[in-house]
């Protein structure tokens, strides 16, 4: 997935739309108030190797990453929260899960049950379709947000 495919794939829903602040590559990330940006870990003169978001909101910063690896994993000094469980396995999906937890965390759904939610599934594949049947339907979503609403407290 490049920059191209998520700037498409977010202009269709309205609400993260409002939220999104632009797609970057780590040596251009500018920050412009809250909200949800989505990174490249590569610098702009690279062709890009994984994405990550950092999701701001009044003044609290959190980091995810599909391969659950902290900010400081890539030098990111702020005082951030993270998740720390890998998810993504094997296929180049980084992006797909990236417009995942936007979707979800911008409904109010809080990053730890997003992650606990996808630990429990072969998260590849069901984050991939997903978000394509989202994106291109919005159908999937609302039943996953109505599921992962309904998810007990843990």
């Amino acid at each position: 997935m490049n920059t191209f495919n998520i700037y498409n794939l977010v202009k269709r829903d309205m609400l993260l739309r409002c939220k999104f602040r632009g797609v970057f590559a780590s040596d251009n990330y500018v920050y412009n108030g809250d909200g949800f940006y989505i990174v490249n870990t590569d610098k702009a003169c690279l062709e890009g190797t994984h994405w990550v978001v950092y999701y701001v909101e009044n003044g609290t910063m959190e980091f995810f990453d599909s391969y659950g690896e902290n900010g400081g994993y890539y030098g990111i000094t702020d005082s951030i929260l993270f998740n720390n469980v890998e998810l993504q396995r094997s296929l180049p999906v980084c992006g797909y899960y990236c417009l995942y937890y936007c979707v979800l965390r911008c409904r109010g759904i809080s990053m730890d049950r997003i992650v606990y939610n996808l630990k429990r599934l072969d998260s590849d594949i069901y984050v991939s379709n997903s978000v394509l049947k989202h994106f291109l339907t919005h159908v999937a979503f609302a039943k996953l947000y109505k599921q992962t609403r309904s998810l007990a407290s843990y």
